[in-house]
């Protein structure tokens, strides 16, 4: 009976994205403030997710602290690309300062760049922070080009609460969330269940 369930619940998400299939790049902050629960919980939440995420769509990583890092490039996520994020978002370590709105751009670049090759994705991003930006390019250096992207981000603010991730949400419609550490895997599932 589940079986029965799970399949009306593709058919519904598939006539609701128009059967569209959606790229996302998931940007997780790992500042020197995640450490401790906060990385733990975020880990679980990211691994949860990745349950909720059927092989139609194309996920890619993105982590930051002072710099940002491409952990995972957006391909589709079949077995093995389930796996590797699984992997990468196991191998989280926390240190550094806050650089949101480097890594923000360069996820939106990566969704830019795959949407050449694949246009009938839906193209989305998920941030995950836990405070101000305090490195990196202002907000205002790149709110038009994110503006122009249309890329909604999805923002979710861990223990905060942040006008600067409410305006980035704003940007293409994105929604802005705010969590405990604890509750977080339900934000994003909710949030993916919205979007996938």
């Amino acid at each position: 009976m589940p079986n029965r369930a799970h399949q009306a619940q593709k058919l519904w998400k598939l006539k609701k994205s128009g059967g569209r299939p959606v790229a996302a790049v998931f940007v997780a902050d790992v500042s020197g403030s995640m450490e401790g629960t906060r990385i733990k919980n975020l880990k679980l939440a990211l691994a949860e997710s990745s349950d909720l995420i059927s092989s139609t769509n194309a996920i890619g990583l993105v982590t930051y602290s002072d710099k940002v890092n491409v952990d995972l490039f957006i391909r589709p996520f079949d077995v093995q690309q389930k796996a590797l994020f699984n992997g990468a978002v196991g191998r989280l370590t926390t240190g550094g300062r806050t650089a949101t709105n480097d890594a923000v751009l360069v996820a939106s670049e990566l969704l830019l760049e795959f949407g050449k090759q694949n246009p009938d994705h839906k193209k989305v991003i998920f941030l995950l922070s836990d405070g101000e930006t305090n490195r990196g390019v202002d907000f205002a250096d790149i709110q038009t080009t994110l503006e122009w992207s249309g890329i909604p981000i999805h923002t979710i603010a861990y223990e905060l609460s942040s006008e600067h991730l409410r305006s980035l949400a704003s940007l293409a419609e994105g929604a802005y969330l705010e969590s405990s550490t604890g509750s977080a895997s339900y934000r994003i599932g909710n949030l993916l269940n919205s979007e996938m």
